[in-house]
């Protein structure tokens, strides 16, 4: 037999061979996962509490009645496991506020035991606390990971921070904070002036993640010349960006980025309210790795202007852009930019464009395609996503503004060589 016959067939039998080792290792991993998952029910029956001491989700506290409250009834061993598990006490939600003495001593009681573990705690409600909360907050203080300030529609308009805990003596620090969020999804909010909120970040100087929705801030002009400088934060969310272009709402100030320098920030959402040259200088001072970047498209960004912000921003991984009804035409600059080199945003991985389109804008897919092949063949590290989404109340049907065949069959063929494309309400796979 012809030696290039015997080559062939032994390849052919290590490709088959290769095939079914392939096969028997998705069936010995879908083994494991389900022997997994029955260890995990077994360990659930004989340990009740092992689902708590897993679960990393706040424990929501209004009554005596809640877990872990309840274990302290059932029995004896059950109630000593309960207080010798300080786990299970480092999350509180202390909701509608104000509730009366009771209440502050239940709270005490449950903070006090997560003895000196970190604290995760979440206010909610108007947030006129009552003296007896501040001092409870301000006792722990050392402890506090994570605070989420959830205001409802009974809160003032106009709140200053002093009145939701974060209430700062000259030299006072909460060095232990990582996490912020102020929610005022309900009831928009004027927080406190610049000022004041500028002193909360300087006493704050391990804060990693800040998440502002719907939060505004009393401007003081451009008086405060300057300048606070976190070098922890990491993750910086004023409002929702798809939220603000759809439905107007989510505008936290992004006039607080003129006063900060954030050399370690990776993620940032912001909504349309910015300046472009404040934004640019922002980006300047302080060269941020930044990975993902969301933002609802202002007014003006033009080629020029984008192409010398994403000069600043190489590191960029995720890019997500959200457009408003009738303003359709805002994406364009980015797809001509996107195509044009090689050095813009050339470790860019997934790309996503939020339309809310109007009965006679349509995409202009052949733009779109050229992007995306451009962004597949020729740069750096290959686009791996691409998505175009709409609001869920447009029934349009959007794949049919595809001009021709030809674009589709394309697109198509970018999903078959590895490209993920999504266009539509919902994740619908080209």
């Amino acid at each position: 037999m012809p030696q290039n016959s015997i080559l062939a067939k032994l390849q052919e039998r290590i490709d088959e061979l290769t095939t079914a080792v392939e096969a028997q290792q998705r069936i010995l991993d879908d083994l494991k996962t389900k022997r997994s998952e029955a260890r995990r029910q077994l360990n659930l029956f004989l340990d009740p509490m092992a689902c708590f001491r897993s679960n990393c989700n706040p424990i929501y506290f209004s009554a005596s009645r809640d877990s872990p409250m309840l274990f302290l009834n059932v029995c004896r061993l059950w109630r000593d496991v309960a207080l010798a598990t300080p786990r299970l006490w480092a999350q509180l939600v202390v909701d509608s506020l104000p509730r009366g003495p009771n209440y502050v001593e239940l709270c005490r009681l449950w903070l006090d035991r997560a003895r000196t573990l970190p604290l995760s705690l979440t206010l909610s409600g108007s947030l006129v606390l009552e003296q007896s909360i501040q001092d409870l907050v301000t006792r722990h203080r050392h402890q506090l990971e994570r605070l989420t300030l959830a205001l409802s529609s009974e809160a003032p308009k106009s709140l200053p921070l002093s009145c939701i805990a974060i209430n700062l003596s000259e030299g006072s620090h909460l060095d232990s904070l990582k996490t912020l969020t102020i929610d005022a999804t309900e009831q928009d909010v004027y927080l406190t002036s610049m000022r004041e909120w500028l002193n909360v970040l300087r006493a704050t100087a391990g804060l990693q993640s800040c998440l502002l929705i719907e939060a505004h801030f009393q401007e003081e002009g451009h008086s405060i010349q300057e300048v606070v400088e976190l070098n922890s934060m990491s993750d910086l969310h004023l409002g929702r960006p798809c939220e603000w272009a759809w439905v107007g709402r989510g505008g936290t100030s992004c006039a607080m980025l003129r006063r900060l320098t954030l050399p370690a920030l990776k993620s940032l959402s912001l909504t349309d309210d910015i300046v472009n040259e404040e934004f640019l200088a922002f980006l300047s001072r302080s060269s941020p790795p930044l990975e993902s970047l969301n933002v609802a498209i202002p007014y003006g960004w033009t080629f020029n202007f984008i192409s010398r912000c994403f000069r600043l921003v190489p590191s960029l991984v995720s890019l997500e852009l959200c457009v408003a009804l009738g303003e359709a035409e805002r994406y364009l600059p980015f797809l001509d930019l996107l195509k044009a080199s090689s050095n813009i945003l050339p470790n860019l991985r997934e790309i996503t464009f939020c339309m809310d389109l109007d009965g006679t804008a349509s995409i202009d897919y052949d733009k779109v395609l050229q992007m995306l092949v451009f962004r597949f063949i020729s740069c750096p590290t290959r686009l791996e996503s691409f998505a175009l989404r709409f609001p869920d109340e447009q029934d349009r049907d959007f794949t049919a503004d595809l001009p021709n065949d030809q674009i589709k069959s394309a697109l198509q063929q970018l999903v078959k060589d590895g490209m993920k494309i999504y266009v539509g309400h919902h994740e619908n796979l080209l």
